[in-house]
């Protein structure tokens, strides 16, 4: 009898031991869910916090991009033109896409000779505008190779305005490679490019 009962009593210290072992781990299970739940708050909030400042920062750039695209494309343009900028997102990565209005309507830049003037045009503010942007940006010195290729004649006085606002707002120089007479014409200096008699170019200042 004495026997039974201490056997009992070892069975008893045994799942005693097993029922606080495991009354133990459930409460650091507890613990631990409810630091994981902390976290995943946390992170939450942040990335709530993340998305306005992405939607903030996207707004300012867009702001000012269209802004100062399209100060330069109404200027060389006309007024009815408007550079647009709309940010998706697509599998989880913001993209802008770019477009250009004419009279309120979508316009295509299709490489004619009036969307081809648009493209130029807005090709050219653009990367002066990424420039202006950049934190760490390199001195005010473009040199560009035929920017303004499809470029309506009755266009370039506006170019010629707008180059010189560029020139004396923001000290920026421009070194353009061109055939069209109408940006020789604005140009400042000149220098003509010509090909010598042993095929070396030769430059004179005209």
């Amino acid at each position: 009898m004495l026997s039974e009962l201490i056997k009992v009593k070892e069975w008893y210290i045994e799942e005693k031991t097993k029922k606080d072992y495991l009354e133990k781990a459930v409460n650091n299970l507890g613990a631990d869910l409810e630091r994981v739940e902390k976290r995943m708050s946390l992170l939450q909030l942040a990335r709530e916090k993340l998305s306005v400042i992405g939607i903030e920062t996207q707004n300012k750039v867009k702001g000012f991009m269209e802004g100062s695209v399209n100060k330069g494309l109404k200027e060389v343009m006309g007024q009815e033109y408007e550079f647009k900028i709309d940010f998706q997102v697509n599998r989880n990565q913001p993209e802008a896409f770019l477009s250009v209005l004419k009279n309120d309507l979508p316009y295509l830049l299709n490489g004619e000779e009036t969307g081809g003037s648009v493209l130029d045009v807005v090709s050219f503010l653009m990367r002066l505008v990424i420039w202006a942007m950049k934190p760490d940006r390199t001195s005010g010195f473009f040199a560009l190779d035929e920017p303004f290729k499809f470029l309506d004649e009755d266009k370039f006085d506006g170019v010629g305005c707008l180059l010189k606002e560029l020139r004396d707002q923001m000290g920026i120089q421009f070194l353009i490679v061109s055939h069209d007479e109408e940006i020789v014409d604005l140009a400042d200096r000149v220098w003509e490019c010509t090909q010598g008699r042993d095929g070396v170019s030769e430059l004179k200042e005209r």
